[in-house]
């Protein structure tokens, strides 16, 4: 089953470690029972084992609307993005919108 997509401009592959460098990635999660989440940046480097996607410069979150809920918006300089636990994280400021409603903070983790 598709768990995630991830698409970009550009990518470079670095055999000594097996890094993956990519430009403007854009991620895509799939989830049958949550709303679609996607994750846009400049840059972002992947690991070896594809299980690490660090996002930088410019990130962008959406997350599609519910029934009962707005679509959610995220800003942020730079997210962590662990695809086997599902989990992000950043420890820097970041803004978030939904409808008419914000919030500003300075670090995140979600799942």
């Amino acid at each position: 089953e598709l768990q995630y997509v991830l698409v970009a401009d550009q990518a470079r592959h670095y055999p000594d470690d097996d890094s993956t460098d990519i430009d403007k990635p854009h991620l895509t999660y799939y989830n049958p029972q949550k709303p679609k989440l996607y994750l846009s940046a400049q840059r972002a480097r992947i690991s070896a084992d594809g299980e690490t996607v660090q996002l930088d410069e410019d990130v962008r979150l959406k997350r599609d609307p519910t029934p009962t809920r707005q679509a959610i918006f995220g800003y942020m300089p730079d997210l962590t993005v662990k695809t086997e636990e599902e989990t992000a994280f950043t420890a820097s400021p970041v803004r978030f919108t939904q409808g008419a409603s914000w919030l500003k903070g300075v670090g995140m983790h979600m799942d």
